[in-house]
């Protein structure tokens, strides 16, 4: 093998690795990303507003409803939405450039338990940091 075929034959494989590595990062990001996005609604067991809300929305903004700042999800518990339209966004989105995923699946009487429960935990004492 000459030099421009070893030369040639290096350079496909580090191709090749990056292309592995960029495929690995882009599946890493999406199981990260997909803890944040349980659309599944075959669960009897879960019948309060906290346990749906722990079970689908906790996962990214934590149980207390604080957010992640750092991951830059926002805080949830205080916020001045109406329980419709808290409905409304966990069902349709916020938009585009939103990170939220949708639950477009998830039954309207689920969806308005955890409005609910979040509109209390809005009105309920901060926990200390």
């Amino acid at each position: 093998m000459d030099d421009d075929s070893l030369r040639g034959w290096q350079l496909r494989s580090l191709f090749r690795i990056a292309e592995r590595r960029d495929q690995l990062i882009g599946c890493l990001l999406l199981v990260m990303l997909s803890g944040c996005s349980v659309d599944q609604h075959d669960h009897p067991e879960l019948t309060s507003g906290q346990q749906l809300f722990d079970f689908h929305c906790a996962p990214c903004h934590k149980k207390d409803g604080t957010g992640i700042f750092l991951k830059g999800v926002p805080p949830n518990r205080d916020t001045d939405l109406s329980v419709w339209e808290i409905i409304h966004k966990t069902e349709k989105g916020s938009g585009d450039n939103s990170k939220m995923p949708r639950f477009q699946s998830m039954p309207d009487e689920e969806a308005a338990k955890i409005a609910i429960y979040l509109k209390q935990l809005g009105s309920m004492k901060t926990p200390a940091k």
